[in-house]
C-alpha cells in the first residue's frame, strides 16, 4: 500500500503538469496570471509539487515569473520584439576589445530572467534610418557608440545624430552618462574609479598613479573625475607627473607612460588604469624591466575582459558589469509598456580581486 502511495505522489506532479500544459497550449489561460496557490487549490497538491510543476513549465518556456507579480502565461502575442541598433562598422569586428564588449552586452539579454518575453534583432544605424517608417513605435535600443562624433582622441555626442533618432524614443545602451532627452543604461564609471582609489587606499597605498584615455573622450572623462575625487576624498595628493594620458592604440605608448611615471621623484606604489588593456601593457612593461607585481608595484585595470584571468599574475580589475545591461533594458521596457516613467539606470562596477594588488 505504501509503495503504491509513493508511486502516485511521484507521478502526481506529472499529471498536473500535463493538464496545465494542455490548457496553456489550448489558450485557456491566455491573458491570465497563474498563481502557485491556484494550482495547489485546484489540484489539491502540496507546495513542493506545485513548484515542481511551475519549474517544468518555466523550463519549457510556457510561463515566466515576475517578482511580486505572479506567473505570466507566455503566448506569441505577448512576446515583444526589440531592435538593437549599432554603429555600422560595429557589425564588422574591428578589434578584440570591441568584440568582447559587444558580445558581453548582447549575451546579457539572454541571461535576463525576462528574456523569454522578448525577441531581439540586431540592425545597423543606416538600416534604421533607411527604413524609418517601419521602426516608429517599436522597441528601439541604440548603442551609445552610434550617436558619437569621433575626431581622433576627442569623442563627444553628435547632436545632429541625436536629433535624427528622437522620434524613435530609443533607450541608449552602453552609455557613459546622462544624455539629454533620452533614457539610458550604462556603467557608473565615476563610481567605479572612486571605488578603485578607495580599494587601494584601504590596502595602504598613498601615492596612486593613473593612466587613462583622453578626458575629451566621453567614456574616459568620468573615469578621470572618479580618480581625482577619490584622491580628494581620502586626503591623497594629486601629483600631475604620475597622471598620464594615452590613446590606447598601441602598447608602446602605455609602456612609455609607465616608464615616465616610475622615473618620477614621487614614485607610486600603485597604478590605476583606465581599462584592462592599458593595465596589461603596464604589467608587461614591469616584467620586461624587472619590476615585481605586486611586490614593487600594484596594478588595477577596468572592464574585467577575458585576458585578465590569464595574465601572470592575474590582473585585479573593476568589473563594468556589461552583462547586466540587457536585464536593465528589458525591465525598462516592461515599465514603459505600463506607461510608467523609466528614467536612467547606471550599473555600479565591482572590484574583482585577483593577484596584482598588495597590501602595504
Amino acid at each position: 500500500m505504501k509503495n503504491t502511495e509513493i508511486g502516485y505522489k511521484n507521478k502526481k506532479w506529472k499529471i498536473v503538469y500535463d493538464e496545465v500544459k494542455k490548457k496553456i497550449e489550448s489558450g485557456v489561460y491566455n491573458d491570465k496570471t497563474l498563481k502557485l496557490k491556484d494550482i495547489i487549490e485546484k489540484f489539491d497538491i502540496s507546495d513542493i509539487t506545485a513548484r515542481r510543476v511551475f519549474n517544468e513549465l518555466k523550463r519549457e518556456g510556457l510561463i515566466y515569473s515576475l517578482p511580486r507579480k505572479g506567473t505570466i502565461i507566455l503566448t506569441k502575442e505577448k512576446i515583444q520584439d526589440i531592435y538593437l541598433i549599432v554603429r555600422d562598422e560595429s557589425l564588422i569586428y574591428k578589434d578584440a576589445l570591441n568584440t568582447q564588449i559587444f558580445t558581453r552586452i548582447i549575451n546579457g539579454f539572454g541571461l535576463s530572467s525576462l528574456s523569454k518575453l522578448f525577441r531581439k534583432h540586431i540592425f545597423s544605424f543606416n538600416f534604421l534610418l533607411s527604413n524609418k517608417k517601419d521602426f516608429i513605435g517599436k522597441n528601439i535600443i541604440i548603442f551609445a557608440e552610434t550617436i558619437l562624433r569621433i575626431e581622433e582622441d576627442k569623442v563627444e555626442v553628435d547632436e545632429k545624430i541625436t536629433e535624427k533618432i528622437k522620434e524613435f524614443h530609443p533607450i541608449i545602451i552602453h552609455s557613459f552618462g546622462k544624455i539629454d532627452d533620452f533614457n539610458v543604461v550604462g556603467t557608473d564609471y565615476y563610481t567605479g574609479f572612486l571605488k578603485g582609489v578607495e580599494y587601494l587606499f584601504n590596502k595602504g597605498h598613498r601615492i596612486i598613479g593613473f593612466i587613462n584615455g583622453d578626458v575629451r573622450n566621453v567614456w574616459f572623462y568620468p573615469r578621470f573625475c572618479g580618480y581625482i575625487d577619490g584622491l580628494k576624498k581620502f586626503g591623497l595628493e594629486i601629483i600631475p607627473e604620475i597622471i598620464k594620458i594615452t590613446s590606447g592604440k598601441n602598447p608602446e605608448e602605455d609602456e612609455k607612460a609607465i616608464e615616465e611615471i616610475m622615473k618620477s621623484n614621487r614614485r607610486p606604489t600603485a597604478i590605476l588604469c583606465g581599462n584592462d588593456l592599458r593595465a596589461i601593457n603596464v604589467l608587461n612593461w614591469c616584467k620586461k624591466n624587472g619590476i615585481k607585481v605586486p611586490d614593487d608595484l600594484s596594478i588595477i585595470g577596468f572592464d574585467n575582459i577575458d585576458e585578465t584571468k590569464f595574465t601572470t599574475p592575474q590582473l585585479t580589475t573593476i568589473d563594468s558589469k556589461l552583462e547586466l545591461y540587457g536585464d536593465s533594458v528589458l525591465k525598462m521596457l516592461m515599465k514603459r509598456k505600463k506607461g510608467e516613467e523609466i528614467g536612467n539606470i547606471f550599473i555600479k562596477p565591482e572590484i574583482v580581486e585577483r593577484q596584482t594588488v598588495k597590501e602595504v
